[in-house]
């Protein structure tokens, strides 16, 4: 057979029956429940962030003291012992480590959907 001239797509589309069967569902109810998910753990994100700051809270033993009730004599010492280079090299670890992460779960993922003929 030749190709056609114009240049355009002749084939006829494929009936839902040849396809697998499977028919795209669209609905807004996944989306309405992922979004309310977001919405609810972002607002206690950024209380939590808010107290982390009005309160200078950074480590987990201080986390633990303000959350016992400690007073601020007690909370005076935990951040005494706080080493402030290694709380911040710590910092950009986790950020280059969740950058690799994510590179590496965004490559998996297009090579996955590569393999499966999505594109």
């Amino acid at each position: 057979s030749s190709p056609n001239p114009t240049g355009q797509n002749t084939a006829p589309a494929v009936p839902p029956e040849f396809a697998g069967g499977r028919k795209p569902k669209v609905n807004g109810k996944g989306g309405l429940l992922w979004a309310l998910l977001v919405g609810v753990a972002g607002y206690y994100c950024g209380r939590v962030e808010l107290y982390k700051t009005m309160f200078d809270i950074q480590t987990y033993k201080e986390i633990l003291a303000f959350q016992q009730g400690a007073d601020l004599s007690t909370l005076s010492a935990v951040r005494a012992e706080r080493n402030v280079a290694r709380h911040r090299a710590s910092k950009a670890v986790m950020v280059v480590i969740s950058a690799v992460i994510g590179g590496v779960c965004a490559y998996g993922g297009m090579w996955l959907l590569d393999a499966l003929g999505v594109f």
